[in-house]
C-alpha cells in the first residue's frame, strides 16, 4: 500500500501539496540535485518559457509552486511545494493535478539534452555565486569552518564546489533527472481540504514503495581531542570567527529536545545565550555572536564578529562557557525562559500552512511528535540532561578570516 501522509484542515484559504523525492547522500549527488532542483520549473514540455507558464499559473487563480533541494543527514531531499485555492467554485484540482505531472513529468528538453536557454541562464547564475560569495564574508567564513570542520558535512553551498558543477552538461543532467525519477524514494504530503479521489490520484501516479535503510542522522568516525586552527586574510573592517564542534552519538531525546534548549542557552539566545552574556555583554569583544545546531549534521558551530585582537581571548572564553554548561553553571530563570520561548513556538505550528506542511514531513521522516507530546517533552528537559548532552560536545577547530591587507 503507497504511503499517504494528510493533515485535514479548514483553516486555510489554500491547499498545499508536496512531493518530496529522497536519495542516500552522496557529494556529487547533492551538486547534480541542487542544480537540478533549479531547472525544474522555469519552462515545461508545454509552456516552454518561464513567462508562459506563469500565465498559465495566473489563470489558475494564481497558483504557486517551487523546486527545491537541501540536505538531512544522511539523505538528500528535492522537493515540488505546490498550493492552490481550494473553494469549490475553483475547482481545481483536475488542472492541479495535470499541472503537477506536466512539471515533473514533462520538462523542457531538446533532442535528449535539456533545453539550451534555461541551462545556460542557470549556469550563468551559478557561476556568478561562485565568483561573488567570497565577497560575503560571513558566508565564506562559515562554508571554510565548516569545510574544515567535517569533509563530509553538507551545511556548505554544493554550488561553490567549482569542479563538480563546470562538469554539468546539457545531456548530463537529463540522463540524472530520468535516473533519479527510478532510484529516488517518492513521498506525497498534503494539507487543506481535499477529495478522498484527489488524494489516491496524486498519490497513485506520484508515490512509490522504496525505502532506504539509513538513518537520517550522521554520527561521525572521527572526533579529533584537538583544536585546529587556520585564518585568511582579506581587506575587512572586523575578523569574522568560526568554531566548530562535532556531537558525539545523541539519544532520541537528546536529538529531538534536550539539543534545542541547550543551543539556546548555549548561544542562541541574545537575551539569555551565554556566549552573547560573557563575551558581548560583559567585555564588549564582540559585535555578534550566535551559535547554531545541527541535529542531523551532528554539528554546533560559533559564529562571530570582531577586532582580531580579541580572536584568542574569544577562543577562550567560549571554551569556558562549554565548560559551565557541563557544569550545571546556567540560571534556573535561563532554562525557564527557554522552554516558555519553545513551548510558545511550539503552539503557533498550526498559525501557518507551511509550518503545518513542515510538521507532517517531519512527523514522517523524523518521526517528530506531535505538538502536544512536544510541549510535554519540552517543559521536563532538566538541567541534568543538559549538563549531560554538553558532554557530548567536543571542539574541533577554529577558523578565522581576518581583517587586513592580503
Amino acid at each position: 500500500m503507497k504511503q499517504k501522509n494528510i493533515h485535514k484542515t479548514n483553516d486555510f484559504v489554500t491547499n498545499k501539496i508536496t512531493i518530496r523525492f529522497t536519495i542516500p547522500h552522496t557529494k556529487k549527488d547533492e551538486v547534480m540535485l541542487s542544480f537540478l532542483a533549479n531547472l525544474m520549473g522555469d519552462s515545461t514540455a508545454m509552456h516552454k518559457t518561464s513567462r508562459a507558464l506563469n500565465i498559465y499559473l495566473e489563470e489558475l487563480y494564481d497558483t504557486s509552486f517551487s523546486f527545491g533541494s537541501f540536505v538531512k543527514g544522511n539523505y538528500l531531499h528535492l522537493e515540488l511545494g505546490l498550493s492552490y485555492l481550494n473553494g469549490k467554485e475553483f475547482d481545481l484540482e483536475d488542472s492541479i493535478y495535470n499541472l503537477i505531472k506536466e512539471l515533473i513529468f514533462h520538462p523542457n528538453i531538446e533532442n535528449g539534452e535539456w533545453n539550451k536557454l534555461d541551462f545556460d541562464d542557470m549556469m550563468d547564475w551559478i557561476l556568478f555565486k561562485q565568483k561573488t560569495f567570497q565577497d560575503d564574508p560571513a558566508k565564506y567564513a562559515a562554508y571554510e569552518g565548516l569545510k574544515r570542520l567535517d569533509k563530509e558535512s553538507t551545511a556548505g553551498n554544493p554550488y561553490y564546489m567549482q569542479k563538480e558543477v563546470n562538469e554539468i552538461t546539457r545531456e548530463s543532467i537529463y540522463k540524472y533527472y530520468q535516473a533519479l525519477l527510478k532510484k529516488a524514494a517518492v513521498r506525497t504530503y498534503f494539507v487543506g481540504k481535499f477529495n478522498a479521489d484527489f488524494i489516491k490520484k496524486i498519490t497513485d501516479t506520484f508515490s512509490n514503495d522504496i525505502k532506504f535503510d539509513l538513518p537520517v542522522s550522521r554520527e561521525h568516525t572521527i572526533i579529533n581531542n584537538d583544536i585546529s586552527k587556520a585564518k585568511q586574510v582579506k581587506e575587512l573592517e572586523q575578523a569574522v570567527f568560526f568554531m566548530g564542534f562535532k556531537m558525539m552519538p545523541l539519544t532520541t531525546r537528546e536529538e529531538k529536545y534536550v539539543l534545542r534548549v541547550f543551543n539556546y542557552l548555549f548561544g542562541q539566545s541574545p537575551a539569555n545565550g551565554k556566549l552573547f552574556v560573557k563575551i558581548r555583554n560583559e567585555r564588549g569583544l564582540v559585535y555578534t555572536i550566535r551559535s547554531n545546531a545541527d541535529k542531523f549534521e551532528r554539528l554546533l558551530w560559533i559564529e562571530a564578529g570582531f577586532d582580531k585582537e580579541n580572536v584568542k581571548l574569544v577562543t577562550e572564553i567560549s571554551l569556558e562557557s562549554l565548560e559551565e554548561m557541563k557544569q550545571g553553571d546556567f540560571k534556573d530563570e535561563a532554562l525557564r525562559d527557554a522552554i516558555v520561548s519553545f513551548v510558545a513556538a511550539f503552539k503557533s505550528t498550526g498559525d501557518d500552512i507551511n509550518h503545518v506542511m513542515d510538521a507532517l514531513i517531519s512527523a514522517d521522516e523524523d518521526s517528530i511528535d506531535p505538538v502536544p507530546e512536544m510541549i510535554k517533552n519540552i517543559k521536563t528537559v532538566t538541567k541534568e540532561e543538559i549538563m549531560e548532552l554538553a558532554k557530548k560536545i567536543v571542539p574541533q577547530n577554529v577558523f578565522v578570516l581576518e581583517g587586513g591587507k592580503k
